[in-house]
């Protein structure tokens, strides 16, 4: 269990919102449960997933809980603890500090308003399982109560996803690689392409800013360049549709890892001749700078690399600032 927490510093809550702010970056939490309250409507537990209603087998399914105060004396000895039906539990955090428990101690709520955001971190597990996790907040009677404190109530509410495999469909919470190596990669697969699947497309996000945000990735067969664009007739095979940070800018950049299996490849096309098309908002480039080096400079964003998979893959890495349409051209 994690130290207590003292909620009624206005100072310490300031610092610890900040530490939270740099952990979350721009979080989209979804799937807002209803709260089940115990005796008193004074304390409210939310729980939200990310990502939600989905997640991909092996990745990261963070659960985002609100517990939020508004009685008028303090409550002391605040507990919170997670638990998943499924799936394996990772990390936490109160407040952006590091709890790295199932039960973290939210300490003391001080009487007319008072809150804490927690993060509880888990590992999905096999395609068809659903993670529920329960959140159960408790307040507790000790030697320091006060003979207004709330004693045992019990507040409990939860949050559930499904484990799926969509080979067209990556869905991922981003993470800094710092916190866990991989499981921030949303992936529709680079591997084992063929008549079922014969497109992959594989992002990594380096940066921390963007952390805790919701990324996906969608393989779309249908996905045609605009008419307006030179030589749209060019373009081919399926497109990889990006969204991430609603296509605000990321830095240091996105690394965009996309595969064509030789069905999909037009006649002339290799690993040394295929350009990039980059579709955002109203503007399309021609993505053909080969990077210097890897990871690049920004001043060379944006820019690729291409090789092959297994002699007739190709497979093209891109260092990207924003999000977008990606084809082949």
């Amino acid at each position: 269990m994690c130290p207590s927490f003292v909620k009624g510093t206005p100072v310490l809550r300031a610092i610890s919102r900040v530490v939270l702010a740099a952990i979350l970056g721009v979080l989209m939490p979804v799937a807002l449960a209803v709260p089940i309250l115990a005796a008193s409507p004074s304390v409210q537990v939310a729980v939200s997933a990310s990502p939600s209603p989905n997640v991909s087998p092996g990745k990261a399914v963070l659960f985002i809980v609100d517990v939020t105060y508004t009685g008028s004396s303090t409550v002391n000895h605040v507990d919170a603890a997670s638990s998943a039906s499924t799936g394996t539990f990772l990390k936490s955090w109160v407040d952006g500090v590091p709890c790295d428990a199932q039960s973290c101690s939210l300490g003391s709520f001080a009487g007319g308003s008072d809150s804490a955001r927690l993060l509880f971190l888990y590992q999905a597990g096999a395609v068809g399982t659903v993670v529920t996790d329960t959140i159960t907040v408790t307040t507790g009677e000790g030697p320091n109560d006060s003979s207004h404190a709330s004693h045992q109530d019990t507040f409990s509410n939860f949050a559930s996803v499904t484990v799926e495999d969509n080979l067209d469909l990556g869905v991922a919470t981003l993470l800094p690689e710092s916190i866990l190596a991989g499981l921030a990669t949303v992936d529709t697969g680079l591997t084992g392409l063929g008549a079922a699947n014969p497109h992959g497309t594989q992002l990594t996000f380096p940066g921390a800013a963007a952390q805790g945000t919701l990324a996906t990735i969608r393989d779309v067969p249908a996905a045609v360049c605009p008419a307006s664009f030179k030589s749209a007739s060019k373009c081919f095979g399926q497109g990889s549709d990006l969204s991430v940070l609603g296509g605000a800018d990321v830095s240091p950049y996105l690394k965009v890892t996309v595969a064509w299996s030789a069905g999909e490849l037009p006649n002339g096309v290799s690993e040394k001749t295929i350009q990039i098309v980059h579709i955002f908002g109203n503007t399309s480039q021609v993505i053909s700078k080969t990077c210097s080096s890897a990871p690049p400079a920004a001043s060379e964003l944006p820019c690729r690399t291409a090789g092959s998979l297994d002699g007739t893959t190709v497979l093209v890495t891109l260092y990207l600032k924003h999000n977008g349409l990606i084809k082949g051209w």
